[in-house]
């Protein structure tokens, strides 16, 4: 399909110009078969490489009252795609 052929074509682009990781962020835990990400990290493990586990990512809010705006946004999306 498309997505390997894209994913693959940018690895080897980056390959190219001397790039050692690609980062394609997230995975289901080991062993959890039922996770929502089960799916998108068959597809990732399908290009080999190996996993590093990173930092979560952070929020560092500057003006409180946008982030809390844009939380309370966010997470009204999220309840309606049900994630």
């Amino acid at each position: 399909p498309g997505a390997y052929a894209l994913q693959w074509h940018v690895m080897k682009d980056l390959k190219k110009q001397g790039k050692l990781r690609y980062n394609l962020w997230g995975i289901a835990p080991a062993g959890q078969k039922n996770h929502k990400f089960a799916g998108v990290t068959t597809f990732k493990s399908g290009f080999g490489g190996e996993k590093f586990d990173y930092l979560h990512a952070h929020d560092l809010p500057v003006k409180k009252l946008h982030y809390g705006l844009i939380r309370l946004v966010e997470d009204a999306r999220r309840k309606k795609r049900h994630l």
